[in-house]
């Protein structure tokens, strides 16, 4: 699976998102952020400045390119949401909200939180 600059850039917007919904950014969420971007090719050197360009990105505009994505990487995108939501250990409410506003506006696949894990853990 393979993804552009642009369609980093969206998916970092709302991992940002997720990861500041419930107010409190947790060292743990960061890292999982890092590291899933590093798999993509963006170096933990490189993922300052992919972060930056992102927080420029209109939140729309993020929806609409992963709204553009085939159905893999729709489940990718959905699975490391939930991730990201569950990484601290507690669901927020505001993320549970914003993981469903993402997946509705976006139609990424139907996914529990447990098949999320799930997916991230088999990549």
């Amino acid at each position: 699976m393979d993804f552009n600059r642009d369609e980093l850039m969206a998916i970092a917007k709302i991992a940002n998102a997720m990861i500041a919904a419930d107010g409190k950014v947790e060292e743990n969420e960061m890292s999982s952020w890092t590291l899933e971007m590093e798999r993509f090719g963006i170096a933990e050197a490189e993922f300052r400045t992919l972060y930056e360009q992102s927080e420029e990105l209109d939140f729309v505009n993020a929806l609409s390119v992963i709204s553009n994505f085939d159905e893999e990487r729709k489940r990718y995108v959905g699975a490391f949401l939930g991730t990201l939501m569950a990484i601290d250990g507690d669901i927020d409410d505001a993320e549970l909200k914003l993981w469903q506003l993402v997946s509705t506006f976006c139609d990424l696949p139907t996914m529990s939180l447990g098949e999320a894990l799930t997916y991230m853990a088999e990549l």
